[in-house]
Formats: structure tokens, C-alpha cells, sequence
């Protein structure tokens, strides 16, 4: 599956004139395995890059992802940043 992502908006930033930021995103999942590449753009910039695997397990869902990004989305004193996101899910509904 390939997924496409495009947002545009703007944010008061606190007491300082207002941003505009957009944000850009192509993706693509295949038997459980999914790779994304992002990037914000106007008044804000930078990029990340995001791979993993996820899975079901009696109806839990678990996944794991490898996620960079470039200095100027970082809170790592400017420079390049990487997580490693381990995540647990359920779906379920509240009324049958």
C-alpha cells in the first residue's frame, strides 16, 4: 500500500508572530513491514525517515519502528536524532 500525505496550517507561537508550516509525507506498507519519509517545510523545516514492522498477537497489536531525523526537527542540540519506538495496541469497541 501506498500512502501520500499533505498538510498546510499556521499556529499562534506563543506572544511571537504567527508560522505557517506544511508538512509532506510518502509512505508505503507491505506484510507488515512500513518505511515513511516526511518533511516540513515553510517557516519550520526538517525531515525524518521511519521504518519497522508491526504484528498481531491474539488480537494485540505490536510493533516496533526505527525513526531519524535530521538536525532541525532534533531536540538533540541541533544535531541528527534517532528512537527506537517499541508499541502495544488493542482495538476494541464500547457498545455491541
Amino acid at each position: 500500500m501506498l500512502n501520500l500525505e499533505l498538510v498546510q496550517g499556521r499556529y499562534e507561537n506563543f506572544g511571537a508572530p504567527e508560522e505557517h508550516y506544511g508538512f509532506a509525507s510518502v509512505g508505503v506498507e507491505h506484510e507488515g513491514w512500513h518505511l515513511t519519509y516526511g518533511s516540513v517545510f515553510q517557516d519550520a523545516s526538517g525531515d525524518y525517515l521511519e521504518g519497522g514492522y508491526g504484528f498481531e498477537v491474539k488480537g494485540w497489536e505490536l510493533g516496533l519502528s526505527a525513526i531519524w531525523s535530521s538536525a532541525e526537527l532534533s531536540t538533540n542540540n541541533g544535531r541528527s536524532d534517532n528512537a527506537l519506538v517499541f508499541s502495544i495496541g488493542r482495538t476494541f469497541t464500547l457498545a455491541p
